[in-house]
């Protein structure tokens, strides 16, 4: 059990920032055994899916209190948090998350600094996944059409290591290696944010393209509101000249009455980026999402998010 007059103690300062970074307030735990950690698990996954219906009974009705609990919700906004925090130990990490992979009924993506002992749990909706998938579907018909289609690796729901630190991408891709060249890391990376705030997602596509971090070359971020059909698309790249990374490309999808209409196109992910080696012409080619492309992610998206668009 949590009690209810334990609190977490303050992180480092670089941890404290990008915790900043999420949407207030993120509900703190400390990890105790692993009925605990479920039991607080189905909790907060019954929250999430209710927040824009009735609200779940109080969490000490369930037997375990929050560190840091919001008792008034915020139906139909994006400070409708899908995160929650752990303070759990490396070992206990590594039991429970790494070996056993039993993520709960929602599924989750996570990240943990081993330095800082701090699991963020990020649980997924319909339209988070919709995303992902529609954007994996446009990439891998991409690579098809290079006759590259068996070729490259999907990253999605892998643990990827940053030093100190691992994370799971909502997707992300590579062409295959064999186990004896090493470990293979996501090349081209894809966040999506549906309750995070825009703040959360640069965090993530700056660690992403950060050399001393994931050390892809693009994070592609797309930002869902949920209050109008509008997506927000950014693509990230390391900038050595700056020493920081940056956005070289904005898009932005809107809808209105079964139209669609896009600003920025196309979306463009070079060859050498994704396969990390020269295309060999006329066969590879660099990876262009057009309009038609785009389009089709977006009205997936708000499909599933039941916008009538």
């Amino acid at each position: 059990m949590v009690e209810s007059d334990t609190r977490v103690a303050r992180y480092g300062d670089d941890t404290e920032l990008f915790l900043e970074t999420l949407p207030p307030p993120v509900p703190r735990y400390i990890y105790r055994e692993s009925q605990q950690f479920h039991k607080i698990l189905d909790y907060e996954t019954a929250r999430f899916r209710n927040l824009n219906h009735a609200l779940v009974a109080p969490s000490h009705e369930v037997g375990f209190q929050s560190l840091a609990y919001r008792d008034t919700l915020l139906p139909g906004t994006d400070d409708n948090t899908n995160y929650i925090i752990f303070h759990i130990e490396p070992s206990a990490f590594q039991e429970e998350i790494v070996n056993r992979k039993n993520h709960g009924p929602l599924g989750f993506f996570y990240e943990y600094d081993r330095f800082a002992k701090i699991l963020i749990i990020k649980m997924t909706t319909r339209e988070h996944r919709c995303a992902a998938r529609a954007m994996n579907t446009l990439i891998e018909e991409a690579l098809k059409d290079m006759e590259l289609g068996r070729d490259f690796e999907s990253f999605a729901g892998v643990e990827v290591n940053m030093g100190a630190n691992c994370k799971v991408p909502d997707e992300g891709w590579a062409p295959m290696i064999s186990p004896r060249e090493g470990s293979s890391r996501p090349a081209v990376v894809l966040e999506v944010g549906v309750s995070e705030s825009e703040t959360k997602l640069r965090a993530d596509a700056k660690m992403w393209v950060d050399p001393s971090g994931g050390q892809a070359n693009i994070a592609i971020t797309i930002k869902i509101k949920r209050d109008r059909p509008l997506l927000k698309i950014d693509k990230w790249e390391w900038d050595a000249d700056i020493g920081r990374p940056r956005v070289n490309h904005h898009i932005e999808i809107t809808g209105a009455r079964g139209t669609a209409s896009v600003s920025g196109e196309p979306l463009l992910i070079p060859f050498h980026q994704i396969w990390r080696r020269a295309a060999q012409y006329p066969r590879e080619r660099d990876i262009v999402l057009n309009v038609e492309d785009l389009v089709f992610l977006a009205t997936h998206i708000w499909g599933a998010m039941g916008i009538d668009y």
